[in-house]
């Protein structure tokens, strides 16, 4: 989670509940409705990410998801890294579990 100091602003809160927001939007999901592609939480292995995307609708699709997958996590990780606050948010809103942290991993390297 993370810790409350005296500094904790009202600045701070409000990033933490747009990170944790952002973070639970599922691109994949998103993306497979823009493209006419069947559900991925019912389809393929069932897990809501690029890979199964991938499977279900090729290059194109899988690589938006990395996108948007990556962008979600870059942003708030920035974001909360120049403001000194560390941030982490689950996916409560897709029926699915954290399995694979790739574009996450990627996002915090890039720090």
């Amino acid at each position: 989670m993370f810790n409350v100091d005296d500094d904790m602003t009202a600045l701070g809160l409000l990033m933490i509940v747009l990170a944790y927001l952002l973070g639970s939007i599922s691109s994949a999901v998103l993306i497979c409705r823009l493209y006419g592609l069947p559900d991925p939480r019912e389809q393929g292995s069932g897990n809501p990410g690029a890979t199964n995307v991938f499977r279900l609708g090729g290059r194109l699709a899988a690589a938006l998801v990395l996108l948007c997958d990556m962008l979600k996590g870059t942003i708030p990780v920035w974001a909360s890294y120049l403001m000194g606050i560390n941030v982490h948010a689950w996916p409560d809103w897709y029926r699915c579990l954290p399995r694979t942290y790739l574009p996450n991993i990627l996002s915090f390297s890039w720090r």
